[in-house]
């Protein structure tokens, strides 16, 4: 069917990740937008490609599987706990692994601002001096012209 629709069949991926260019994510997907889209990069004609990072499409993959598991299972009689005792843990340690993710990203956060606030605060200095150096250097200047105009006697 994408071959017929020109990738639009992977649409729905576009409405999951918005910002992200491509409709069929693998390459051998049939997505003749996203391959326009790289021709014309390649003669320089567009850039700045936002892609989904792969963790987050990976995330949306598993949810999904527990979605569907969880339909599968309402539908069988209740007597199949083991199933649901299974899916359960399996879900706590979905969640506990993206709340891992998630506090890991908001490290790598906060050490850009860290690293950004340090280099603002190198710049800021650096430049203080270099005002300082000029200061002292006009300074230097003005003593100068006032002793040369300063009559020797």
């Amino acid at each position: 069917i994408a071959l017929v629709t020109c990738g639009e069949g992977y649409h729905n991926f576009h409405h999951m990740f918005e910002g992200d260019y491509r409709n069929g994510v693998r390459w051998w997907q049939i997505d003749l937008n996203k391959w326009f889209i790289n021709v014309c990069s390649w003669f320089g004609l567009a850039k700045n490609f936002r892609r989904t990072p792969k963790i987050q499409i990976l995330r949306a993959k598993v949810k999904l599987q527990f979605e569907r598991a969880q339909a599968r299972l309402s539908r069988i009689e209740s007597g199949e706990s083991s199933f649901r005792d299974t899916l359960d843990a399996e879900y706590e340690q979905f969640l506990a692994t993206v709340k891992a993710w998630q506090e890991l990203q908001v490290q790598r956060v906060q050490k850009k601002r860290a690293d950004l606030q340090e280099r603002w605060s190198k710049t800021a200095i650096s430049t203080r001096m270099r005002e300082l150096e000029y200061s002292l250097k006009m300074q230097r200047k003005r003593i100068s012209h006032m002793v040369a105009a300063i009559p020797v006697t």
